[in-house]
Parts: C-alpha cells; sequence; structure tokens
C-alpha cells in the first residue's frame, strides 16, 4: 500500500491519512497514531505535517513502522528560514538540511537518498509550477544552496530565506 499523509490534494494509486473529516480521508487519524500495521506501506508521502506535530519523534517512529524494508519515505516541511513557516500559528518548527543526518538518530533504521532546498514554492506532487518572475535569479541561489548546504544555512539563508526542504529515505 502506498501512504499520503497530509496536503489537500489527493494522489493517485495512495491512501489518505488526515486529522481534517474535511479533506475525507480514507483514515481519520494523527500521524503519531497511524492505524496500520508495521511494515504495511511500500511508499509514504508526508506533505507539509511535521511541522505542525508537537512530538516529531514520535510521528517519525510511526512512519518507519508503518514503512516496509525498502520502502521510501518522501517527507516535505518548510526550512526554517521561511517566512511561511512563521505566518501560520499551528506551525512549531522547521527544518534543516541536516535534519535527519546519521548523527542525529541513534537508531537508525533509514538512510537518507535524497534531499533538496527549495528557495522558491514549488509544487512536488500537485503538478504546478510555482515559479515567479524571479525564479532565475532564485535557481541561481538554489544551486549554492544544495551545492553549499552549511554554508547556506549559517550564513545565506539570513539573506535569501527558503522556501521548503525535501526528503527522501529508504527504510533499511
Amino acid at each position: 500500500m502506498k501512504l499520503k499523509i497530509g496536503g489537500w490534494q489527493n494522489l493517485r494509486g495512495f491512501k489518505t491519512l488526515d486529522i481534517d473529516p474535511f479533506v475525507h480521508p480514507d483514515y481519520l487519524a494523527s500521524i503519531e497514531h497511524i492505524p496500520l500495521k508495521d511494515n504495511s506501506c511500500s511508499e509514504i508521502i508526508c506533505d507539509s505535517v511535521l511541522e505542525h506535530i508537537g512530538d516529531m519523534d514520535i510521528a517519525f517512529k510511526e512512519m518507519l513502522r508503518v514503512c516496509a524494508k525498502g520502502g521510501i519515505i518522501t517527507i516535505v516541511m518548510p526550512h526554517f528560514s521561511s517566512m511561511g513557516l512563521w505566518h501560520d500559528l499551528q506551525h512549531k518548527r522547521g527544518a534543516s538540511y541536516f535534519m535527519f543526518d546519521r548523527t542525529n538518530y541513534t537508531n537508525q533504521d533509514f538512510e537518507v537518498i535524497e534531499k533538496h532546498i527549495f528557495i522558491e514554492g514549488k509544487s512536488l506532487f500537485s503538478g504546478e509550477n510555482k515559479n515567479t518572475r524571479w525564479h532565475y535569479i532564485f535557481d541561481f541561489f538554489e544551486g549554492i544552496a544544495n551545492r553549499y548546504p552549511r554554508l547556506y544555512e549559517y550564513w545565506l539563508c539570513n539573506i535569501i530565506r527558503a522556501d521548503s526542504v525535501y526528503f527522501k529515505l529508504v527504510k533499511l
């Protein structure tokens, strides 16, 4: 089974999980208590959810629990420098390019296979193109941010703010 957690758009071939009955999810539940069996999902997409969660560690462990070995977990969160992150009172945290690195988790049973900082808002799952007239300049800085992420997060994100961070993980 493929599972999409949160977000407004449904994806073909994915079951949905959300706490909001308005979006008519297949599973009306919290990410902190996913009502599925262990190792039951081959793919999980968690789009714009983890920034709302009080205890992200519990939510992340739940995703790992229901993800099968070799399964893919895709996570999109606002970058910690994003102005959009701080406009929503329900947001509790932002993401760093380095947040899923090995040094941050002791019992790590996943590996990061992709990660990317997006400077300008991009919709990865709806197919929308959200480029502004400034996207050529933003693409330049996005290239720098992803080639030199430590330099970007220490110094440059205070000048050119990122929109979001994308992670693709595989469960080991």
